[in-house]
């Protein structure tokens, strides 16, 4: 991020607001901030064209939704301030997007592409009626920041406590089966089974093979351009009947969603003894 100030000579406080105006975060820039280009600001006017670098994250947490700028001008000189604030790098958040389907980790509802929805992983699935989200009649947001207020303080669940939260872990437990295989979610047709999860990883790597069809949401690419993609959910775990369905339909049954072999404690994917049988998953693959 930089700030330019025609002689470097007003201090700026910026802050950086989302769409409803709440502040995400603020930098003050003082004139010891600021470097010399060596360049006027143009042909008719004085003095010349100082700037002030920060990273991005001084100012906002990366990947928070920055909707406006605000700048505040204390201690300002006779001279006026007259600064401006750029943006500038890749912002395609290429390091966020885990299982490289080109939606990036903030708005794909698989961000590991295990058949798993995140909203399961991170251990707050009972809420999602299988749908891979919060259904609308649930959600509650009274300060209007976007997240569901009870979850505002829920940490994602990092079950073999390896550092790579759930949602981002091909194996949640680290029992050597791979989270698509021990989800077990199931599809029938006319009452026939006819997919499981597991199905999906074709090559054995834990991650579902095939593509993410939907194209109904928009975003900005290099050059201003727009290009349509989905929710982040290959076609073969989109258990929607509906094209460009955000979220699922009726994906595993309740309370968690996934498989729960033994009834009890947790579901498999985060269970070393699955069905309770007194040896754990990993000896008995």
């Amino acid at each position: 991020m930089a700030i330019t100030e025609r002689n470097g000579n007003n201090q700026h406080f910026v802050e950086a607001l989302d769409v409803y105006d709440n502040v995400l975060g603020s930098i003050t820039v003082n004139l010891s901030d600021y470097i010399d280009t060596g360049h006027r600001v143009n042909d008719y006017q004085t003095g010349g064209m100082f700037i002030a670098l920060f990273p991005v994250d001084d100012i906002a947490p990366l990947g928070a939704p920055i909707s406006k700028i605000r700048m505040t001008f204390p201690n300002a000189t006779i001279d006026g301030p007259d600064g401006k604030v750029f943006f500038f790098g890749d912002f395609s958040l290429p390091n966020c997007d885990n299982d490289g389907d080109g939606v990036p980790n903030n708005l794909d509802l698989d961000s590991d592409n295990d058949g798993i929805p995140d909203i399961v992983e991170v251990g707050l699935g009972s809420i999602s009626s299988g749908k891979g989200t919060i259904p609308l009649g649930s959600f509650i947001d009274t300060n209007n920041n976007g997240m569901h207020d009870p979850f505002e303080t829920n940490t994602p669940l990092d079950s073999d406590s390896d550092g790579a939260p759930n949602f981002r872990d091909l194996d949640s437990d680290n029992d050597a089966n791979f989270d698509v295989d021990e989800a077990r979610t199931e599809r029938y047709t006319s009452g026939n089974l006819t997919f499981e999860n597991g199905d999906g990883d074709i090559n054995g790597d834990g991650v579902g093979d095939g593509n993410e069809t939907e194209a109904f949401r928009v975003k900005l690419v290099v050059g201003g351009c727009t290009e349509l993609y989905g929710d982040g959910i290959i076609d073969k775990y989109d258990y929607s009947s509906v094209a460009n369905q955000f979220g699922n339909l009726s994906q595993g049954s309740a309370p968690y969603y996934v498989n729960n072999e033994d009834g009890a404690d947790t579901p498999d994917y985060i269970d070393l003894d699955s069905n309770n049988d007194g040896v754990f998953d990993r000896i008995c693959k």
